[in-house]
């Protein structure tokens, strides 16, 4: 007789951890961030801004690990989706680099990346590198 292996069973781990990701941003949208805002005032001058800070601060270190993981996570995305929002097809943005600027159009709108026509070459650009000219 051939000999069997002992086979074994594996679950989908991918979706508790992506159900686990999806619950902890949603105590974190939930509960943190409105918290903080909400402990933010709108002042008109520089002082209750700086006061703002502060707070706003302190409150995130009182955050631990996960939450503030869970907390730049949300922050990026929300900073993908403004900047998503204001890019249309055929507006003018500037690459930013390290050193420099370059202005460019901005030919298609992808995922995460964008094409933009730099003088007459085109280029894939992150999002993130892109500002509205």
């Amino acid at each position: 007789m051939a000999n069997k292996k002992s086979e074994k069973v594996t679950y989908n781990k991918g979706f508790l951890t992506n159900f686990f990701a999806i619950f902890t941003i949603f105590i974190c949208t939930s509960y943190y961030l409105p918290c903080i805002l909400a402990s933010m005032n709108k002042g008109k001058n520089t002082m209750n801004k700086i006061e703002d800070m502060n707070t706003f601060n302190t409150q995130l270190f009182s955050m631990s690990v996960n939450e503030l993981k869970d907390t730049v996570e949300l922050i990026n995305d929300i900073v993908k989706n403004k900047i998503k929002s204001t890019i249309k097809v055929g507006s003018k943005v500037n690459v930013v680099q390290k050193t420099k600027k370059t202005s460019g159009i901005v030919t298609k709108i992808m995922n995460t990346k964008c094409l933009v026509d730099l003088s007459g070459r085109i280029y894939r650009v992150p999002m993130s590198m892109l500002e509205v000219a």
